[in-house]
């Protein structure tokens, strides 16, 4: 009779609640909320530019059509998030090595790296620099405006 109340007992200890959040993922609490850490691989780089181009939207109204294509074909964000410079030629080509699992990835940085893209004021002088209207490729200031935070969001 005590092994099957201390069973009983040790099962509603495990048994998921409305508030156990989910027990397949790693989750991290910081000032914006949970932020799930194991985001899968291929998801990084375009949760890096979709977070990248929320803060555009939010500061230079720039909507995600206009936005995302042109992150994705940036040629000068490598050291910004941990890639040797000139290894890749643009984030598009980061993201194939990042799903091919040449580039590996620490998710508790790129997290961090997220909260703090969020977390950028749009009075910040890299952000005021990182969209230029009208000039030749009007998101080249973008990789000035990454976070320190971001710098060690990959590894190859």
């Amino acid at each position: 009779m005590t092994k099957i109340f201390t069973l009983l007992f040790l099962l509603s200890l495990t048994s998921c609640g409305t508030d156990t959040g989910n027990p397949g993922q790693d989750n991290i609490n910081n000032d914006m909320g949970t932020i799930i850490a194991d985001t899968p691989s291929e998801e990084m780089i375009p949760t890096l530019v979709n977070s990248i181009c929320e803060r555009m939207d939010t500061c230079h109204n720039q909507t995600s059509e206009d936005c995302k294509p042109s992150i994705f074909n940036l040629e000068n964000i490598d050291t910004e998030i941990g890639i040797d410079k000139n290894s890749y030629k643009s984030l598009h080509e980061i993201h194939s090595a990042v799903s091919q699992g040449d580039i590996i990835n620490d998710p508790i940085t790129f997290n961090n790296c997220l909260s703090d893209i969020q977390q950028l004021s749009c009075d910040a002088p890299s952000v005021q620099n990182a969209f230029i209207k009208g000039s030749s490729n009007e998101y080249d200031g973008v990789a000035n405006m990454l976070p320190k935070s971001c710098e060690g969001s990959f590894n190859e």
